[in-house]
Protein backbone atom coordinates (compact mmCIF):
# COMPACT_ATOMS: atom_id res chain seq x y z
CA UNK A 1 0.00 0.00 0.00
CA UNK A 2 2.98 1.98 0.66
CA UNK A 3 4.34 2.10 -2.84
CA UNK A 4 0.64 2.72 -4.36
CA UNK A 5 0.29 5.79 -2.20
CA UNK A 6 3.31 6.92 -3.76
CA UNK A 7 2.39 6.84 -6.92
CA UNK A 8 -1.13 8.33 -5.88
CA UNK A 9 0.83 10.94 -4.21
CA UNK A 10 2.85 11.95 -7.48
CA UNK A 11 -0.39 11.60 -9.72
CA UNK A 12 -1.78 14.36 -7.30
CA UNK A 13 1.06 16.08 -7.30
CA UNK A 14 1.15 16.74 -10.95
CA UNK A 15 -2.53 17.64 -11.15
CA UNK A 16 -1.92 20.29 -8.76
CA UNK A 17 1.25 21.96 -10.36
CA UNK A 18 -0.94 21.63 -13.80
CA UNK A 19 -3.38 24.11 -11.61
CA UNK A 20 -0.95 26.19 -10.36
CA UNK A 21 0.93 26.93 -13.57
CA UNK A 22 -1.98 27.63 -15.64
CA UNK A 23 -3.89 29.63 -12.97
CA UNK A 24 -0.59 32.38 -12.80
CA UNK A 25 0.07 32.10 -16.32
CA UNK A 26 3.40 30.05 -16.01
CA UNK A 27 2.96 27.64 -18.38
CA UNK A 28 4.89 29.65 -20.86
CA UNK A 29 8.14 30.01 -19.09
CA UNK A 30 7.65 25.65 -18.29
CA UNK A 31 8.92 25.61 -22.28
CA UNK A 32 11.84 27.97 -21.80
CA UNK A 33 13.11 26.49 -18.48
CA UNK A 34 12.91 23.24 -20.44
CA UNK A 35 14.91 24.34 -23.31
CA UNK A 36 17.52 25.31 -20.86
CA UNK A 37 17.00 22.21 -18.71
CA UNK A 38 17.25 20.04 -21.50
CA UNK A 39 20.60 21.67 -23.08
CA UNK A 40 22.63 22.27 -19.56
CA UNK A 41 21.80 18.73 -18.72
CA UNK A 42 23.74 17.35 -22.44
CA UNK A 43 26.27 20.10 -21.98
CA UNK A 44 27.04 18.29 -18.29
CA UNK A 45 27.06 14.85 -19.87
CA UNK A 46 29.40 15.83 -22.06
CA UNK A 47 31.41 17.59 -19.78
CA UNK A 48 31.37 15.01 -17.69
CA UNK A 49 32.36 11.90 -20.03
CA UNK A 50 35.17 13.60 -20.81
CA UNK A 51 36.69 14.89 -17.38
CA UNK A 52 34.53 13.39 -15.02
CA UNK A 53 34.47 15.51 -12.63
CA UNK A 54 31.15 14.58 -10.45
CA UNK A 55 29.63 11.26 -9.91
CA UNK A 56 26.89 12.02 -8.41
CA UNK A 57 25.25 14.34 -11.30
CA UNK A 58 23.84 16.56 -9.28
CA UNK A 59 26.09 19.14 -10.54
CA UNK A 60 23.78 19.60 -13.31
CA UNK A 61 21.13 20.52 -11.20
CA UNK A 62 23.84 23.48 -10.30
CA UNK A 63 24.72 24.71 -14.05
CA UNK A 64 21.12 25.04 -14.58
CA UNK A 65 20.51 27.22 -11.68
CA UNK A 66 23.51 28.99 -12.67
CA UNK A 67 21.98 29.74 -16.29
CA UNK A 68 18.45 30.85 -15.33
CA UNK A 69 20.07 33.06 -12.61
CA UNK A 70 22.51 34.66 -15.49
CA UNK A 71 19.50 34.68 -18.29
CA UNK A 72 17.12 36.49 -15.43
CA UNK A 73 19.32 38.92 -13.91
CA UNK A 74 20.41 40.44 -17.42
CA UNK A 75 16.80 40.37 -18.71
CA UNK A 76 17.54 38.11 -22.11
CA UNK A 77 14.98 35.73 -20.96
CA UNK A 78 11.55 37.55 -20.90
CA UNK A 79 10.59 41.49 -21.51
CA UNK A 80 10.36 44.23 -19.13
CA UNK A 81 6.99 43.66 -18.73
CA UNK A 82 6.47 39.98 -18.01
CA UNK A 83 9.52 40.69 -15.35
CA UNK A 84 6.72 42.17 -12.70
CA UNK A 85 5.09 38.69 -13.55
CA UNK A 86 7.92 36.69 -13.15
CA UNK A 87 8.49 37.73 -9.01
CA UNK A 88 10.35 35.75 -6.52
CA UNK A 89 7.48 33.34 -5.72
CA UNK A 90 7.17 32.47 -9.10
CA UNK A 91 10.79 32.04 -10.02
CA UNK A 92 11.32 29.75 -7.14
CA UNK A 93 8.45 27.59 -7.68
CA UNK A 94 9.32 27.11 -11.31
CA UNK A 95 13.17 26.11 -10.71
CA UNK A 96 11.87 23.53 -7.89
CA UNK A 97 9.81 21.85 -10.54
CA UNK A 98 12.78 20.68 -12.24
CA UNK A 99 14.84 20.37 -9.31
CA UNK A 100 12.21 17.95 -8.22
CA UNK A 101 11.90 16.26 -11.48
CA UNK A 102 15.97 15.35 -11.49
CA UNK A 103 16.17 13.70 -8.03
CA UNK A 104 12.92 11.79 -8.72
CA UNK A 105 14.54 10.69 -11.83
CA UNK A 106 17.91 10.14 -9.71
CA UNK A 107 16.62 8.53 -6.78
CA UNK A 108 13.27 6.68 -8.57
CA UNK A 109 15.03 3.29 -7.59
CA UNK A 110 14.21 4.06 -3.99
CA UNK A 111 10.47 4.03 -4.58
CA UNK A 112 10.05 1.15 -3.10
CA UNK A 113 12.49 0.12 -1.38
CA UNK A 114 15.39 1.38 1.40
CA UNK A 115 18.90 2.04 0.28
CA UNK A 116 21.66 1.48 2.62
CA UNK A 117 24.43 3.88 1.90
CA UNK A 118 27.30 2.29 4.00
CA UNK A 119 26.53 0.37 7.10
CA UNK A 120 27.25 1.53 10.52
CA UNK A 121 26.71 5.67 9.66
CA UNK A 122 24.77 7.94 11.05
CA UNK A 123 21.72 7.72 8.07
CA UNK A 124 21.82 3.60 8.36
CA UNK A 125 21.06 4.07 12.49
CA UNK A 126 18.56 6.92 11.64
CA UNK A 127 16.53 4.40 9.22
CA UNK A 128 16.97 1.62 12.14
CA UNK A 129 15.79 3.52 15.02
CA UNK A 130 12.99 5.02 12.85
CA UNK A 131 11.50 1.31 11.90
CA UNK A 132 12.08 0.11 15.28
CA UNK A 133 9.39 3.35 16.71
CA UNK A 134 6.78 2.89 13.08
CA UNK A 135 7.28 -1.16 13.68
CA UNK A 136 8.25 -2.55 16.83
CA UNK A 137 6.68 0.58 18.85
CA UNK A 138 10.43 0.78 20.46
CA UNK A 139 10.72 4.39 21.30
CA UNK A 140 13.82 4.70 23.05
CA UNK A 141 16.88 2.93 22.26
CA UNK A 142 18.70 0.92 24.49
CA UNK A 143 22.04 2.43 23.67
CA UNK A 144 20.32 5.90 24.89
CA UNK A 145 21.18 4.61 28.19
CA UNK A 146 24.88 6.14 27.76
CA UNK A 147 24.40 8.37 24.75
CA UNK A 148 22.20 10.44 22.82
CA UNK A 149 21.01 9.93 19.12
CA UNK A 150 19.06 12.31 17.25
CA UNK A 151 15.53 12.00 17.65
CA UNK A 152 13.75 14.21 15.71
CA UNK A 153 15.20 12.70 12.44
CA UNK A 154 13.76 9.54 14.15
CA UNK A 155 10.55 10.67 14.48
CA UNK A 156 10.07 11.91 11.18
CA UNK A 157 11.39 8.73 9.62
CA UNK A 158 9.59 7.05 11.06
CA UNK A 159 6.45 9.43 10.46
CA UNK A 160 7.29 8.67 6.72
CA UNK A 161 7.30 4.64 7.04
CA UNK A 162 3.79 5.07 8.10
CA UNK A 163 2.62 7.16 5.76
CA UNK A 164 4.34 5.79 2.81
CA UNK A 165 5.60 2.34 3.69
CA UNK A 166 9.07 0.65 3.37
CA UNK A 167 10.13 3.45 1.43
CA UNK A 168 13.34 5.70 0.86
CA UNK A 169 11.78 8.01 -1.66
CA UNK A 170 10.13 10.05 0.16
CA UNK A 171 12.77 11.03 2.95
CA UNK A 172 14.73 12.08 -0.27
CA UNK A 173 12.22 14.10 -2.00
CA UNK A 174 11.04 15.64 1.31
CA UNK A 175 15.25 16.59 2.31
CA UNK A 176 15.50 18.09 -1.52
CA UNK A 177 12.36 20.54 -0.48
CA UNK A 178 13.71 21.53 2.66
CA UNK A 179 17.08 22.98 0.63
CA UNK A 180 14.74 24.39 -1.68
CA UNK A 181 12.73 25.92 0.27
CA UNK A 182 15.62 27.12 3.04
CA UNK A 183 17.08 29.12 -0.12
CA UNK A 184 13.66 30.54 -0.73
CA UNK A 185 13.21 31.91 2.64
CA UNK A 186 16.38 33.23 3.03
CA UNK A 187 15.91 35.40 -0.22
CA UNK A 188 12.78 36.51 1.61
CA UNK A 189 14.79 37.38 5.05
CA UNK A 190 16.96 39.53 2.59
CA UNK A 191 14.14 41.56 0.91
CA UNK A 192 12.40 42.31 4.25
CA UNK A 193 15.70 43.67 5.37
CA UNK A 194 15.97 46.05 2.69
CA UNK A 195 18.28 44.43 0.05
CA UNK A 196 18.04 44.94 -3.32
CA UNK A 197 15.93 42.24 -5.25
CA UNK A 198 18.11 41.13 -7.58
CA UNK A 199 21.20 40.83 -4.81
CA UNK A 200 18.67 38.77 -2.57
CA UNK A 201 17.55 36.31 -5.55
CA UNK A 202 21.19 35.67 -6.67
CA UNK A 203 22.14 34.81 -2.79
CA UNK A 204 19.28 32.22 -2.57
CA UNK A 205 20.17 30.88 -6.00
CA UNK A 206 24.33 30.85 -5.01
CA UNK A 207 23.01 28.88 -1.73
CA UNK A 208 21.41 26.26 -3.88
CA UNK A 209 24.28 26.14 -6.32
CA UNK A 210 26.47 25.45 -3.39
CA UNK A 211 24.54 22.90 -2.09
CA UNK A 212 24.20 21.27 -5.25
CA UNK A 213 27.89 21.72 -6.89
CA UNK A 214 30.11 22.14 -4.26
CA UNK A 215 31.41 19.03 -2.01
CA UNK A 216 27.55 19.38 -0.10
CA UNK A 217 25.91 17.66 -2.64
CA UNK A 218 27.81 14.07 -1.48
CA UNK A 219 25.24 14.19 1.61
CA UNK A 220 22.30 14.97 -0.31
CA UNK A 221 19.79 12.23 -0.20
CA UNK A 222 21.13 10.19 2.72
CA UNK A 223 18.96 11.20 5.45
CA UNK A 224 21.00 13.77 7.70
CA UNK A 225 19.43 15.36 10.34
CA UNK A 226 20.90 19.04 9.01
CA UNK A 227 19.06 19.67 6.19
CA UNK A 228 15.88 19.13 7.39
CA UNK A 229 16.86 21.04 10.71
CA UNK A 230 18.26 23.88 8.27
CA UNK A 231 14.50 24.37 6.69
CA UNK A 232 13.05 24.64 10.65
CA UNK A 233 15.83 27.38 11.17
CA UNK A 234 15.23 29.15 8.27
CA UNK A 235 11.55 29.52 8.52
CA UNK A 236 12.29 30.25 12.36
CA UNK A 237 14.17 33.19 11.22
CA UNK A 238 11.74 34.28 8.38
CA UNK A 239 8.66 34.16 11.15
CA UNK A 240 10.65 36.33 13.10
CA UNK A 241 12.02 38.85 10.39
CA UNK A 242 8.19 38.79 8.94
CA UNK A 243 7.16 40.61 12.19
CA UNK A 244 10.20 42.50 12.97
CA UNK A 245 8.66 44.56 15.59
CA UNK A 246 9.44 42.25 18.77
CA UNK A 247 8.38 44.00 20.84
CA UNK A 248 4.48 44.25 19.36
CA UNK A 249 4.07 40.34 18.47
CA UNK A 250 0.98 38.72 19.29
CA UNK A 251 1.03 35.60 20.93
CA UNK A 252 -0.26 33.81 18.20
CA UNK A 253 2.67 35.01 15.92
CA UNK A 254 5.58 34.01 18.43
CA UNK A 255 3.86 31.03 19.44
CA UNK A 256 4.47 29.17 16.06
CA UNK A 257 9.05 30.10 15.64
CA UNK A 258 8.72 28.99 19.57
CA UNK A 259 7.30 25.68 18.86
CA UNK A 260 9.73 25.42 16.02
CA UNK A 261 12.54 26.33 18.14
CA UNK A 262 11.86 23.12 20.27
CA UNK A 263 11.83 21.21 17.19
CA UNK A 264 15.08 22.60 16.15
CA UNK A 265 16.85 21.56 19.35
CA UNK A 266 15.18 18.25 19.61
CA UNK A 267 16.58 17.50 16.06
CA UNK A 268 19.90 18.65 16.67
CA UNK A 269 20.53 19.59 20.49
CA UNK A 270 23.84 21.35 20.16
CA UNK A 271 22.12 23.75 17.43
CA UNK A 272 20.77 25.36 20.70
CA UNK A 273 23.95 27.19 20.90
CA UNK A 274 23.44 29.41 17.81
CA UNK A 275 19.29 29.10 17.72
CA UNK A 276 19.39 31.27 20.76
CA UNK A 277 19.94 34.06 18.42
CA UNK A 278 17.03 33.87 15.88
CA UNK A 279 14.81 35.58 17.45
CA UNK A 280 17.03 38.64 16.98
CA UNK A 281 15.64 38.37 13.26
CA UNK A 282 12.77 40.17 14.75
CA UNK A 283 15.12 43.20 15.50
CA UNK A 284 16.15 45.95 12.77
CA UNK A 285 18.19 48.65 13.74
CA UNK A 286 16.64 52.12 13.19
CA UNK A 287 19.65 54.14 14.33
CA UNK A 288 23.08 54.06 13.04
CA UNK A 289 24.48 53.32 16.44
CA UNK A 290 26.72 50.73 18.23
CA UNK A 291 25.98 47.02 17.73
CA UNK A 292 26.79 46.29 20.85
CA UNK A 293 24.80 48.69 22.48
CA UNK A 294 21.58 48.30 21.06
CA UNK A 295 21.35 44.59 21.49
CA UNK A 296 21.46 45.29 25.01
CA UNK A 297 19.26 47.81 24.79
CA UNK A 298 17.31 45.26 22.85
CA UNK A 299 17.28 42.98 25.34
CA UNK A 300 16.45 44.96 28.21
CA UNK A 301 13.28 46.31 25.89
CA UNK A 302 12.38 42.64 24.62
CA UNK A 303 12.82 40.57 27.51
CA UNK A 304 9.89 38.89 27.70
CA UNK A 305 9.85 38.01 24.30
CA UNK A 306 13.43 36.43 24.40
CA UNK A 307 12.90 34.70 27.68
CA UNK A 308 9.74 33.29 26.05
CA UNK A 309 11.56 31.96 23.16
CA UNK A 310 14.75 30.44 25.16
CA UNK A 311 11.76 28.46 27.10
CA UNK A 312 10.95 26.40 24.42
CA UNK A 313 14.95 26.11 23.51
CA UNK A 314 15.04 24.80 27.84
CA UNK A 315 11.76 22.69 26.53
CA UNK A 316 13.89 20.66 23.40
CA UNK A 317 16.51 19.81 25.98
CA UNK A 318 14.63 18.95 28.77
CA UNK A 319 12.47 16.76 26.32
CA UNK A 320 15.42 15.05 25.38
CA UNK A 321 17.39 14.67 28.40
CA UNK A 322 13.62 13.38 30.48
CA UNK A 323 13.12 10.50 27.89
CA UNK A 324 16.38 8.95 28.58
CA UNK A 325 16.05 9.53 32.65
CA UNK A 326 12.53 8.08 32.31
CA UNK A 327 13.71 4.70 30.38
CA UNK A 328 17.10 4.74 32.17
CA UNK A 329 17.36 6.71 35.07
CA UNK A 330 20.38 8.59 33.48
CA UNK A 331 20.53 11.78 31.63
CA UNK A 332 22.54 10.17 28.72
CA UNK A 333 25.24 11.95 29.25
CA UNK A 334 27.77 10.66 31.78
CA UNK A 335 30.49 13.05 33.29
CA UNK A 336 33.23 11.65 31.52
CA UNK A 337 31.53 13.19 28.45
CA UNK A 338 32.31 16.68 29.95
CA UNK A 339 35.37 15.37 30.90
CA UNK A 340 36.34 15.15 27.24
CA UNK A 341 35.05 17.89 26.12
CA UNK A 342 37.07 20.11 29.02
CA UNK A 343 40.39 17.87 28.04
CA UNK A 344 39.51 18.53 24.43
CA UNK A 345 38.86 22.50 25.07
CA UNK A 346 42.27 22.63 27.07
CA UNK A 347 43.85 20.75 23.23
CA UNK A 348 42.51 24.13 21.54
CA UNK A 349 44.21 26.24 24.02
CA UNK A 350 47.98 24.57 24.17
CA UNK A 351 49.05 23.51 20.97
CA UNK A 352 51.31 20.96 22.47
CA UNK A 353 48.82 19.05 24.72
CA UNK A 354 47.75 15.77 23.83
CA UNK A 355 44.86 13.25 25.30
CA UNK A 356 46.58 10.05 26.29
CA UNK A 357 43.41 8.64 28.04
CA UNK A 358 39.77 10.07 27.07
CA UNK A 359 36.55 8.51 28.76
CA UNK A 360 34.13 8.89 25.92
CA UNK A 361 30.33 8.17 26.19
CA UNK A 362 28.68 4.74 24.34
CA UNK A 363 29.64 1.43 23.57
CA UNK A 364 32.78 0.40 21.72
CA UNK A 365 33.58 4.08 20.90
CA UNK A 366 37.08 4.65 21.53
CA UNK A 367 37.66 2.23 18.98
CA UNK A 368 36.10 4.50 16.85
CA UNK A 369 37.72 7.25 17.93
CA UNK A 370 41.13 6.16 18.48
CA UNK A 371 42.56 8.52 15.73
CA UNK A 372 39.91 11.47 16.60
CA UNK A 373 40.77 11.96 20.03
CA UNK A 374 44.50 12.40 19.17
CA UNK A 375 43.81 15.03 16.78
CA UNK A 376 44.68 18.93 17.28
CA UNK A 377 41.31 20.45 18.40
CA UNK A 378 41.80 23.16 15.75
CA UNK A 379 41.32 20.87 12.55
CA UNK A 380 37.19 21.05 13.49
CA UNK A 381 37.75 24.82 13.25
CA UNK A 382 39.73 24.30 10.02
CA UNK A 383 36.57 22.50 8.65
CA UNK A 384 34.14 24.81 9.57
CA UNK A 385 36.34 27.94 7.68
CA UNK A 386 37.47 25.73 4.61
CA UNK A 387 34.83 22.87 4.40
CA UNK A 388 37.88 20.48 3.81
CA UNK A 389 39.59 18.23 5.94
CA UNK A 390 42.48 19.35 7.66
CA UNK A 391 45.41 19.46 5.22
CA UNK A 392 43.59 19.67 2.02
CA UNK A 393 43.27 22.59 -0.13
CA UNK A 394 40.28 24.42 1.30
CA UNK A 395 36.94 24.47 -1.17
CA UNK A 396 35.71 27.99 -2.97
CA UNK A 397 32.90 28.23 -0.38
CA UNK A 398 35.67 29.49 2.27
CA UNK A 399 35.44 32.66 1.05
CA UNK A 400 32.19 32.92 1.87
CA UNK A 401 32.40 31.32 5.24
CA UNK A 402 35.33 32.84 6.46
CA UNK A 403 34.09 36.53 5.20
CA UNK A 404 30.59 36.28 6.27
CA UNK A 405 31.94 35.67 9.95
CA UNK A 406 34.39 38.60 10.03
CA UNK A 407 31.91 41.09 8.57
CA UNK A 408 29.66 40.10 11.18
CA UNK A 409 32.19 40.36 14.03
CA UNK A 410 33.00 43.81 12.50
CA UNK A 411 29.31 44.84 12.54
CA UNK A 412 29.13 43.68 16.23
CA UNK A 413 32.13 46.15 17.33
CA UNK A 414 31.89 48.74 15.06
CA UNK A 415 31.37 52.26 16.49
CA UNK A 416 28.64 52.91 14.14
CA UNK A 417 26.71 50.76 11.70
CA UNK A 418 24.16 51.54 8.74
CA UNK A 419 20.31 51.43 9.44
CA UNK A 420 18.13 48.77 8.70
CA UNK A 421 20.26 46.24 9.74
CA UNK A 422 19.18 43.33 10.99
CA UNK A 423 20.62 41.93 14.06
CA UNK A 424 19.74 38.69 13.34
CA UNK A 425 22.15 38.18 10.41
CA UNK A 426 25.13 39.93 12.81
CA UNK A 427 24.70 37.70 15.52
CA UNK A 428 24.11 34.28 13.89
CA UNK A 429 27.24 33.96 12.24
CA UNK A 430 28.98 34.85 15.19
CA UNK A 431 27.28 32.27 17.63
CA UNK A 432 27.25 29.31 14.70
CA UNK A 433 31.21 29.24 15.49
CA UNK A 434 30.24 28.47 18.84
CA UNK A 435 29.68 25.05 17.97
CA UNK A 436 33.08 23.81 16.15
CA UNK A 437 34.83 25.24 19.47
CA UNK A 438 32.59 22.76 21.83
CA UNK A 439 31.79 19.95 19.74
CA UNK A 440 34.30 17.90 17.35
CA UNK A 441 33.26 18.43 13.93
CA UNK A 442 35.30 14.65 12.74
CA UNK A 443 33.03 13.06 10.23
CA UNK A 444 30.73 13.01 7.18
CA UNK A 445 32.17 16.69 5.84
CA UNK A 446 31.20 19.65 5.12
CA UNK A 447 27.82 18.73 7.43
CA UNK A 448 28.60 20.91 10.64
CA UNK A 449 28.32 23.66 8.21
CA UNK A 450 24.96 23.39 6.18
CA UNK A 451 23.20 25.86 8.72
CA UNK A 452 26.15 28.34 9.24
CA UNK A 453 26.29 28.85 5.05
CA UNK A 454 23.03 30.46 4.78
CA UNK A 455 23.59 32.95 7.49
CA UNK A 456 27.05 34.05 6.23
CA UNK A 457 25.30 34.26 2.86
CA UNK A 458 23.49 36.65 4.66
CA UNK A 459 26.33 38.25 6.17
CA UNK A 460 28.37 38.61 2.62
CA UNK A 461 24.98 40.51 0.99
CA UNK A 462 24.41 42.97 3.86
CA UNK A 463 28.28 44.25 2.94
CA UNK A 464 27.75 44.14 -1.17
CA UNK A 465 24.57 45.85 -0.35
CA UNK A 466 25.82 48.43 1.54
CA UNK A 467 28.89 49.12 -1.61
CA UNK A 468 25.94 49.04 -3.74
CA UNK A 469 23.75 51.52 -2.18
CA UNK A 470 27.17 53.58 -2.11
CA UNK A 471 28.59 53.19 -5.48
CA UNK A 472 24.98 51.93 -7.06
CA UNK A 473 26.14 48.90 -8.86
CA UNK A 474 23.55 47.07 -9.45
CA UNK A 475 21.66 50.30 -11.56
CA UNK A 476 22.47 48.44 -14.92
CA UNK A 477 19.51 45.89 -13.62
CA UNK A 478 16.97 48.64 -12.85
CA UNK A 479 16.96 50.36 -16.09
CA UNK A 480 13.73 51.14 -17.53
Amino acid sequence: MGSMFDYLVVLLTIIILFSILKKYRLLNYIISFSIIFLTTNFIFLKLNSLIKFDLTGIFAIALFLIVILTIYLFKKLITQNEQKNLNVDSLFFLISIFIIIFFSWVHYENLENITWYSIGDDWEIFQVLGRLIAVDNIWVYQEESETIRRYGIRLLVALFHIVFGKSFFPQQIFEIWSVILSAYLLTKILIISKIHNDLAISFGFLLLIIFFGENFRWLLGRGLTEFFSLFLIMLTAYLFSKNSNLKNMSFSKIILPCFLGFWIVVFREDHITFACGLIFFGILSNLKVNSIYFLAKTIQGNFKSISFFYLFLFFGLVFIFSKNFISFDTLGITQDAFFFKFELFKKMLFVSYEIKQSPLIGINVENVYSTIEKRHYLEGVYRFFTASDPYDFPRPTSIILVSGFLFSVYCLFAFKVHSNLNLGIVLLPILCVINPLIFLTQAYNPRYIICYLPFALMSVCVLINIFNNKFNLLNYFNKK
